[in-house]
């Protein structure tokens, strides 16, 4: 079943949870019909499980401070990518890239507003 796992442990050495992180995917992975995924930067890791049929690459966006990972839909996404639209083109891109520029262009407060069934 597609899914997201992560780990924040600011006391822990970089690195020292990949092993747990890709564990923890797997465990997602039980129909074998998922393509796992995962990153490991500083004390942050994500892990996902996606349908190997699902449209997009990556559930995992990324810059140089922020990772994100989304699994899920939003009802507005179209409207989403239209206002934040700057030379990128974002209608191929996934969602998680969408959000990960409306946080770094909106801040935090616009994420929360987002409309849809997500983690």
């Amino acid at each position: 079943m597609p899914g997201i796992a992560g780990i924040i442990d600011f006391s822990a050495e970089k690195g020292s949870f990949e092993h747990a992180i890709k564990r923890m995917t797997s465990l997602l992975n039980n129909m074998s019909l998922c393509i796992e995924e995962t990153v490991c930067d500083r004390n942050v890791a994500f892990g996902t499980a996606r349908l190997k049929d699902y449209p997009y690459n990556s559930l995992i966006a990324e810059d140089e401070d922020s990772i994100i990972a989304f699994w899920g839909y939003l009802w507005d996404e179209n409207e989403l990518k239209h206002l934040l639209e700057s030379g990128k083109d974002l209608a191929s891109q996934h969602v998680s890239h969408v959000i990960l520029k409306l946080y770094r262009d909106k801040g935090a407060e616009a994420v929360c507003k987002l409309n849809g069934r997500f983690v």
